[in-house]
């Protein structure tokens, strides 16, 4: 944990180690036994086996003490350096996660986008050319731009702003008609729209981009 200080952490791992590390039972039988037997080695002859038992049992006592100490001693050195590796793992961690979490979110939304246009197109005399569009999303998301391609030149409506879609949108958007005859003669040629969907590219399939009949504006 992140706000585990360093010495309750090192008892937990101390403890955690000696339960669960074969060498750990190993050396905290033989540790003790060698420190009694120790003990009971340095006093004199000349004691009695209660006082040598006594002095024994004090001795294995104070070896399992001192191994449990180095144990612990050890694992708290150790345990800043295993608490910033944890750390910088679990930030990496919610990295990946965040990361996997936007990709999803895009691939949602990139799937779940489309626009179509309506078969709907007028162009005035006054050159402004009308056209009928209809966005379709699964989820919510924000309509950046649009854009409609035609003869490699890219033309926006009259009047444009980004919008919040939810579900589906229709609308007739007015283009400068004047620009595009200056390109080429709009009458029955091909265009597709572009748009930015959160900040993502989308394209239409390509239309007749005149269809219907000259009227007076």
């Amino acid at each position: 944990m992140a706000s585990e200080s360093a010495w309750r952490r090192a008892w937990r791992d101390t403890k955690a180690w000696l339960l669960s590390s074969l060498v750990a039972w190993i050396l905290a039988c033989l540790i003790p036994v060698g420190c009694g037997v120790l003990s009971a080695l340095l006093l004199p002859t000349s004691a009695t086996s209660v006082t040598q038992t006594i002095y024994g049992a004090i001795g294995a006592l104070i070896g399992l003490f001192l191994f449990v100490l180095v144990v612990y001693l050890v694992q708290f050195i150790i345990a800043p350096y295993r608490q910033r590796n944890e750390a910088i793992a679990g930030n990496v961690r919610l990295v990946q996660e965040y990361n996997e979490l936007q990709q999803s979110i895009k691939e949602q939304k990139q799937s779940g986008f489309h626009l179509e246009f309506n078969d709907q197109s007028i162009l005035t005399t006054d050159n402004k050319l009308l056209l009928g569009i209809t966005f379709f999303s699964a989820i919510a998301v924000i309509v950046d731009n649009l854009q409609l391609e035609y003869k490699g030149e890219k033309f926006q409506p009259f009047e444009w702003s980004p919008f919040r879609l939810e579900h589906i949108h229709s609308k007739n958007y007015i283009f400068d008609g004047t620009k595009m005859r200056a390109v080429s003669d709009i009458k029955h040629q091909e265009a597709n729209f572009t748009v930015l969907v959160d900040h993502a590219k989308h394209e239409s399939p390509a239309f007749n981009i005149y269809q219907g009949a000259e009227i007076r504006g």
